[in-house]
């Protein structure tokens, strides 16, 4: 079943560093697959089951508990791949880009990353920092609604498609549009296993 989490009130612990509640999301779609191990059968099992348990699973990582919300059945008519599109994580990464704090590129000490601010200083992306000491690109307002659903391999073709290889501005302001690590965008864009011609790259605009 496809559950949508509606009307989502949040508890928020007093204790945490915010200086207010931050703005969490107030509806979410999931596979059930994700918060249930049992196999239940129908809206009214499923309703039991929540009523049972609650439904802190859409925050367990977080100091953020679920006070009320509602509940939908909605049928699987995107046929989406939910593991391999990443639609569950996407909403935990979400919201735990509200946790973490803006950092200067010169507070940067990993050679790679620097190596990264060196050969991409045309723009200013900003960086986040988690709680974990973790890097990330800032996540670009409003990307949640434009990638929600749809799987990155179909922007990857669609580049791939238009003449435009790994040293593209293009390709790469997707990449850190979405909020990725930058860990993770070092990998795809500056390991030569990954991107052979990485000592290639010019940035050409100001994107």
């Amino acid at each position: 079943m496809i559950v949508v989490f509606e009307n989502i009130k949040w508890d928020w612990n007093e204790d945490n560093d915010f200086d207010s509640p931050p703005d969490l999301p107030t509806r979410v779609m999931m596979d059930e697959r994700y918060f249930i191990d049992e196999d239940l059968e129908g809206y009214d099992a499923l309703l039991e089951y929540l009523d049972e348990n609650g439904a802190d699973f859409l925050s367990d990582k977080f100091e953020f508990c679920v006070e009320s919300f509602t509940i939908e059945l909605v049928e699987d008519r995107w046929n989406f791949k939910w593991s391999e599109n990443n639609i569950y994580n996407y909403f935990f990464n979400q919201v735990e880009h509200l946790k973490m704090k803006k950092i200067k590129r010169e507070e940067i000490k990993d050679l790679d990353f620097i190596e990264i601010m060196k050969k991409e200083n045309h723009h200013n992306h900003e960086i986040l920092q988690d709680m974990k000491g973790l890097l990330y690109w800032r996540q670009v307002d409003n990307i949640g609604t434009e990638i929600e659903g749809k799987n990155i391999n179909d922007y990857i073709s669609n580049f791939l498609s238009k003449g435009l290889d790994k040293n593209s501005e293009e390709y790469r302001k997707f990449y850190r549009d979405i909020g990725y690590s930058l860990f993770g965008y070092w990998e795809i864009f500056y390991c030569k296993a990954n991107n052979p011609i990485c000592n290639e790259y010019k940035n050409t605009s100001n994107l």
